[in-house]
């Protein structure tokens, strides 16, 4: 039920990770599965290699305490700008073929690449093999596997061949200027077949991604860790984990997300609680386990009490998740004691949350139906509007009834009322 994301030196250093194992002894019923992290940034092969043995090696050692161990593919398409702190000279290099990805104004990101890409696809489908070798119990693909967000590139991918493609396919001939144009201003049609081509470009990518698991750890499951602020790739992200499901044939992992990362302003639990309420909301039935990240990044003292740190956790499972994971060692500025104190809080509140989590099994939120139109994306634009302002998703609309008691959600089958926001209406 509890799990841990580690850094990715936890692996690599061996004094840090005997203290952690060792803290972790001490804490039996604190822990029960830890994800290990690929490297962030695009490096050589050889350097990913090499991590990926050294965490084969370190995989053991938990499974020695009845810990299970996972995998975090920590970045596939690119999560943007700041990736150019890490080792991306495994891509990123004078001369390199790697497909990196446009936007709508035709500004090229450096860091992120388009999932079409057959070389970047080449690339991230080996070091997925590189990191499943070990056979994780489950593998997690961070929430970089999406369409938008990849800075300097809001809305992906308009690079030639993406425009090419969708030009044969519906037998058209824009170029990258009147294609944005029609999808802001034009008829609806073409936003549609838009977000669709977008869909059916990540969703292939997604299955890439889990074939190179399957061709090397067939039993394990798979997982996405997203956050649905956009319906630039439309109101789901069924289009990735379907893929999973449809290449592992198991159930298939969600972790919610939505910053919040101190707990300065508690508020800000509920508005998260609220976000990942409606994401679950939208999972489809082989989706069995909702597993919210508890973010205390970047890890310090006064960033998140352990208090709110349990807090957090206990909401998190009242509105509907059933398991959770926590971002809390990824950077080891804190001593280890420091965590063990969290550990210890933990395991007093792991009997509350065990009942918490069971009620998640088997009901869903209720309350009063914050109602959202399927089709939101369809709404029509003026000249005068900036364009892609149609992708705007405000998932926690009404997040003000919750500080009164008034108990929200997204599923129609376990509401009460609804409430129409001007939005929907």
């Amino acid at each position: 039920m509890i799990t841990l994301r580690l850094g990715n030196r936890h692996h690599k250093d061996i004094t840090l990770l005997h203290e952690l194992i060792e803290e972790l002894r001490k804490h039996p019923k604190a822990c029960d599965e830890v994800w290990f992290a690929s490297e962030y940034g695009f490096a050589p092969l050889d350097v990913h290699e090499r991590s990926a043995r050294l965490m084969a090696e370190a995989a053991e050692l938990f499974e020695q305490l009845n810990i299970r161990t996972s995998l975090q593919i920590s970045n596939t398409i690119g999560h943007g700008e700041y990736m150019k702190s890490k080792d991306c000279s495994g891509l990123v290099y004078e001369g390199s073929n790697a497909e990196q990805m446009v936007g709508p104004n035709g500004e090229c990101a450096a860091y992120c690449f388009c999932w079409n890409g057959e070389n970047f696809r080449k690339y991230t489908y080996r070091v997925i093999q590189m990191y499943a070798s070990f056979k994780p119990h489950s593998v997690w693909f961070d929430d970089d596997l999406r369409s938008g967000n990849h800075y300097p590139v809001e809305y992906g991918c308009f690079c030639s061949a993406c425009i090419e493609k969708f030009n044969k396919k519906y037998e058209t001939k824009f170029d990258r200027t009147s294609l944005v144009h029609e999808i802001n201003y034009g008829d609806v049609l073409w936003r549609e077949r838009w977000i669709e081509f977008v869909r059916e470009g990540v969703g292939s990518f997604a299955r890439m991604a889990a074939e190179a698991v399957r061709s090397v750890s067939p039993e394990s499951f798979l997982g996405l860790q997203y956050a649905m602020g956009s319906y630039y790739s439309g109101c789901d992200v069924e289009h990735v984990l379907g893929a999973f499901h449809e290449i592992s044939g198991r159930m298939v992992k969600s972790r919610p997300g939505g910053g919040f990362y101190n707990d300065h302003d508690p508020n800000g639990m509920l508005e998260k609680a609220l976000f990942m309420a409606h994401d679950n909301a939208k999972t489809p039935d082989y989706v069995k386990e909702w597993r919210p990240e508890i973010e205390n990044l970047p890890d310090v003292a006064f960033g998140k009490s352990n208090y709110g740190t349990c807090l957090e956790s206990s909401l998190y499972l009242a509105f509907g998740n059933n398991a959770l994971s926590y971002a809390t060692l990824m950077n080891d500025w804190e001593p280890m004691s420091w965590h063990g104190k969290m550990f210890d809080m933990f395991e007093k509140h792991r009997p509350y949350w065990k009942r918490l989590s069971a009620a998640s099994n088997i009901g869903k939120c209720g309350g009063l139906l914050l109602v959202k139109s399927p089709r939101a994306y369809r709404m029509p634009l003026s000249e005068e509007q900036a364009p892609f302002t149609w992708t705007e998703m405000n998932s926690v609309a009404g997040k003000e009834l919750l500080r009164c008691g008034i108990p929200l959600c997204y599923n129609a089958d376990r509401a009460c009322a609804g409430l129409l926001l001007s939005d929907a209406v």
